[in-house]
């Protein structure tokens, strides 16, 4: 994925179904922890606008792992 690049969580599901194999998205709901953890792998080259709730755990975590690392 070219950097800058944004892709929603619905597109984040698709890319992640197509990895797993499964054609359709049908039933399909990942853990939000299994997103946050996609999420984080992207480091500092992503940014999570919305939704507000995704976007203060994806905070919380980046704060949990500053933390850990500052000591």
């Amino acid at each position: 994925m070219p950097a800058g690049q944004k892709i929603g969580v619905s597109s984040w599901l698709k890319c992640e179904q197509n990895n797993r194999g499964i054609g359709r998205a049908i039933g399909v709901r990942p853990q939000f922890s299994d997103l946050i953890m996609n999420i984080l792998k992207f480091g500092g080259d992503v940014e999570v606008p919305e939704p507000p709730s995704l976007r203060q755990r994806v905070t919380e975590e980046a704060a949990r792992m500053t933390a850990l690392y500052s000591r």
